[in-house]
């Protein structure tokens, strides 16, 4: 989507592929390191986007020794994070980190002028307990994007909605550390997509059989979503880039909500989040702002 608009070469680095097809080399040549790709160097890329790596699921290598051989793997793709130095990164893998703790980002966000939510996160149940006779209506969400595969199929966390007096097993939190947090009463969601400084504001709607949910995302490639562009208040664009640029990222997409009264509560930041979904969905030109970026 974003090399339709760019003249620049491209080199793609892709972890998963099979390392018996891709080589990387790093040789020392007195001062520095010379980093090699396919027989490509590539020291002097300007920019380098650090898009979502996955490392190979299978290698072939025997079975007592997969997951070291893994590791090895990764490790060594990982060196590039402090010796690609004089490029560009969209956004640095150690801000990337950093930014996907969420308590890191609620305080940052409530800093900068947003709502946040009242929230405990905790392996204690007592403490959930007490949260939920304070609060009542409660969500609850995982502390981490982790997935579950069973019968086949990928399974995913959603955000749920527990309500007062409906019956919450807690007996496995002290081993899955939960976040649990205030239920906003939310008219509609709105995904910002920040690219440098330019926003990119998406109005997410439920309908049908998503009426009752509360996590849009169990719509993604249903008709039960309606998404919109839209014209962000002023004020609250400039805290969405504020909110990227103080964690020291270049991109993020940010996810807002918007309750009855018209209040915009702040929900959670997706340092390298999706945002292809909401170009097609809606035409907002977020592939270009990335491609503006890359040719600065």
């Amino acid at each position: 989507m974003v090399e339709r608009y760019l003249d620049s070469r491209i080199i793609i680095l892709d972890p998963s592929i099979n390392p018996l097809e891709q080589q990387l080399t790093y040789r020392w040549d007195g001062e520095r390191f010379i980093i090699i790709l396919n027989g490509i160097e590539i020291n002097n890329v300007s920019w380098v986007w650090y898009r979502k790596p996955r490392y190979p699921f299978d290698i072939p290598v025997s079975s007592q020794l997969k997951d070291v051989a893994m590791k090895y793997l990764e490790t060594h793709y990982k060196l590039l994070f402090g010796i690609l130095q004089r490029s560009r990164w969209i956004s640095d893998p150690w801000h990337i980190f950093r930014s996907e703790n969420k308590l890191l980002q609620m305080e940052v966000a409530s800093s900068l002028g947003f709502n946040v939510p009242d929230t405990v996160v905790t392996n204690n149940p007592d403490e959930a307990r007490s949260f939920r006779n304070h609060i009542g209506d409660l969500v609850v969400k995982s502390v981490a994007p982790e997935s579950l595969m069973m019968g086949g199929k990928v399974h995913l966390f959603y955000t749920t909605y527990i309500r007062t007096g409906e019956e919450l097993d807690l007996s496995g939190l002290y081993v899955s550390p939960t976040i649990f947090q205030q239920v906003v009463a939310k008219t509609y969601d709105l995904r910002v997509t920040v690219v440098g400084n330019e926003v990119f504001a998406c109005k997410i709607e439920l309908k049908g059989s998503l009426l009752e949910e509360i996590d849009w995302r169990k719509g993604i490639g249903s008709n039960d979503l309606a998404y919109s562009p839209l014209d962000l208040d002023e004020e609250i664009s400039m805290k969405c880039v504020a909110l990227v640029s103080t964690l020291g990222l270049l991109f993020s997409a940010i996810d807002l909500a918007v309750d009855k009264d018209g209040k915009v509560w702040f929900l959670e930041v997706n340092p390298n989040g999706q945002w292809g979904f909401v170009e097609e969905n809606t035409g907002l030109a977020i592939s270009k702002a990335f491609a503006k970026l890359f040719s600065s």
